[in-house]
């Protein structure tokens, strides 16, 4: 983290973003990568409720209307995972966290012993959240790079984009996004360089051999159009402009703040320099919205906050 502080506080961890301040983020927490490796569901299930709580009673609560907690839950016990995401849905969580690895544990997201879990997330609307995991024993598709010399340069590099593309093809093949058709899925800390080839790229497999994917009903592309998102990061500048219109209402924004790597907020000026107002609207704002049902309405202007005017816009930092 770039702020002990700004990673413990959410007055102070707002300092940094002064110079763009959104309305509103989603909260990612990284301590939660590090609960995945408990193996004990019930001993998960305890820590995964008290990081929810303090999440959202204490960090996040001097700003109840622009800070919004994501969940953590036990995915590898269905049943207290399946309690804990309602429990979080009641409680105003509009999304949970998922571990961006090849399986959960020994399963894949489209084993049949999730499907509790894709129908509370579908009945409560619940946005699925993947997001890199630090877990080790939860297998990856880069796992013997991880254990290469440089492992570190190289996993960072790469790593969490091909897990991300991992479960995103996952959810698709698998048949999730058919069976549960109001499901919402959004690939966050992944990058998104890799979404327009992944999807060219499922397509044409679908298409060679649709056999081989009985569990469609819809090309791979119509069914990540229809439910889900992936969040770009401020550095991708080569490769956001390219296909920005093109997917314009299936992709928002991530900073990743407060991150050693975390880029400055006002960098995402630079990245969408060359593209289009209404598509930038879209995808920094209110595609965000929508899938997350925030209280906020999309195509309003959005509310520029400074630091003169913070207080009343109870965001300040104090």
């Amino acid at each position: 983290m770039r702020s002990s502080i700004g990673g413990w506080g959410a007055r102070s961890a707002l300092v940094p973003a002064l110079s763009l301040i959104p309305e509103a983020a989603m909260l990612f927490g990284s301590m939660g990568n590090q609960m995945n490796g408990v193996k004990d569901g019930e001993v998960l299930s305890v820590l995964c409720r008290g990081y929810n709580r303090w999440l959202q009673e204490e960090y996040a609560a001097p700003y109840p209307k622009r800070l919004f907690p994501i969940a953590l839950i036990p995915w590898h016990d269905v049943p207290r995972a399946e309690a804990e995401m309602r429990w979080a849905a009641q409680r105003g969580f509009p999304g949970v966290k998922l571990p961006a690895k090849r399986l959960l544990h020994d399963r894949p997201v489209h084993h049949a012993d999730f499907r509790p879990l894709w129908a509370a997330a579908q009945q409560t609307e619940t946005v699925v959240g993947v997001h890199p995991s630090s877990a080790d024993f939860l297998p990856g598709m880069a796992d013997v790079l991880e254990r290469e010399p440089f492992a570190l340069s190289t996993a960072s590099a790469i790593v969490s984009p091909m897990n991300g593309m991992v479960a995103l093809t996952h959810f698709i093949y698998g048949g999730v996004l058919d069976r549960f058709p109001r499901l919402k899925v959004c690939v966050v800390e992944c990058n998104g360089g890799w979404l327009p080839f992944l999807l060219d790229r499922l397509d044409a497999r679908y298409h060679f051999k649709p056999s081989d994917f009985p569990d469609l009903r819809a090309l791979p592309s119509e069914l990540f159009l229809r439910q889900c998102h992936v969040a770009f990061m401020a550095d991708e500048r080569r490769t956001l402009p390219l296909y920005a219109e093109q997917l314009q209402d299936n992709l928002v924004w991530g900073t990743d703040y407060p991150h050693l790597d975390a880029e400055d907020p006002a960098d995402i000026w630079k990245t969408l320099s060359g593209v289009p107002k209404h598509v930038q609207r879209k995808i920094l704002r209110d595609n965000a919205i929508r899938m997350y049902r925030l209280p906020l309405k999309a195509g309003e202007p959005e509310r520029r906050f400074t630091t003169e005017n913070a207080e009343s816009a109870e965001i300040g930092v104090r």
